[in-house]
C-alpha cells in the first residue's frame, strides 16, 4: 500500500492489515476465529485453543504472526506455542490459515492473542 498506516477505504482498519489479510481485494473482510477444537494427541483426545485467520496469498513483503497475553498490558510472540494445522486456499485470492496452540501461553485462564502485521 502507499501508506502502510492509513485507511484509504475508511473501515477503521490500517492499509497494511488489509493488504496482508486480503481485505483489500473488494471482498468482504473475514474475521479471524478462535475456538477449542479435539485433536488426537498421542491417541488420547485433546481439546487444544485453535485460530484461522486469512492471509492474502498475493501480499509480498508482510507477515502475519500472532502475539499473544495472559493480561492485555504484556504481549509475546506466540510462535514457539503455535504449530501449523493447514493452509486452506478459498479462490479469491485468500487462504484460510489454521494454527492450534501446543501448550497454554500462561500460568492464568485468561488467554488473549492478537493478530499482528509487519513489513519484511
Amino acid at each position: 500500500p502507499a501508506d502502510p498506516l492509513g485507511d484509504a477505504d475508511g473501515n477503521g482498519v490500517s492499509d497494511i492489515v488489509d493488504f496482508a489479510l486480503g481485505s483489500d481485494l473488494g471482498l468482504p473482510p473475514i474475521a479471524p476465529a478462535i475456538t477449542w477444537q479435539n485433536y488426537d494427541i498421542a491417541g488420547a483426545p485433546q481439546a487444544l485453543l485453535t485460530m484461522s485467520y486469512p492471509i492474502s496469498l498475493g501480499a509480498e513483503g508482510v507477515e502475519v504472526a500472532i502475539d499473544a497475553s495472559t493480561d492485555l498490558s504484556t504481549w509475546f510472540d506466540a510462535a514457539e506455542n503455535t504449530e501449523f494445522v493447514s493452509q486452506t486456499n478459498l479462490g479469491d485470492g485468500r487462504a484460510l490459515v489454521t494454527v492450534r496452540f501446543t501448550s497454554p501461553i500462561g500460568d492464568g485462564v485468561r488467554q488473549f492473542l492478537r493478530l499482528r502485521v509487519e513489513t519484511r
